[in-house]
């Protein structure tokens, strides 16, 4: 007999936004449809919740970006060809993402690092911009194992 194989769930492609006008009228290049993506890859791998195979396949570059050697952004096109994806979620994190990534999570990330910019495309993949983002995403995190909505918390304040 034959064991299927789970199909990976994309929660969210680079590729998607490199189409989306609000890049295309940019003319930005082709990272900058990553930066949401790999900040909350980042603060995945930063808050150990890999998958065990990620582990397994990308340790260098894991121990790489959590020493902030790389982005997030670098290992998300560098090693998961633009795609924030369930296969290198542990099940904690999937579970954590299904319920935030696509209700809440970008609403966070513009309200707190979209400031003066016109496009969330705009924001700067920078350590000081994921640290601010990542300080509201591990408040998401307490609460969606607490039991609250993450849609009901209070965002961390953009400072």
């Amino acid at each position: 007999m034959m064991m299927k194989m789970p199909v990976a769930i994309i929660y969210d492609d680079a590729s998607y936004h490199e189409g989306a006008p609000a890049f295309l009228n940019k003319r930005l290049k082709r990272e900058s449809s990553g930066t949401h993506i790999g900040m909350y890859l980042a603060w995945i791998i930063m808050s150990r919740l890999e998958s065990f195979q990620l582990r397994q396949t990308v340790a260098d570059p894991i121990e790489q970006l959590r020493s902030r050697q790389i982005t997030g952004r670098d290992f998300l096109f560098a090693h998961c060809a633009g795609k924030l994806s369930s296969d290198v979620l542990n099940p904690e994190a999937n579970a954590f993402t299904q319920h935030y990534y696509e209700n809440q999570y970008l609403r966070d990330y513009d309200n707190i690092l979209l400031g003066q910019l016109n496009s969330t495309y705009l924001i700067p993949c920078t350590w000081p911009n994921y640290n601010r983002i990542a300080a509201c995403i591990d408040q998401r995190l307490r609460d969606f194992r607490g039991g609250e909505s993450p849609g009901l918390a209070k965002p961390a304040a953009a400072s």
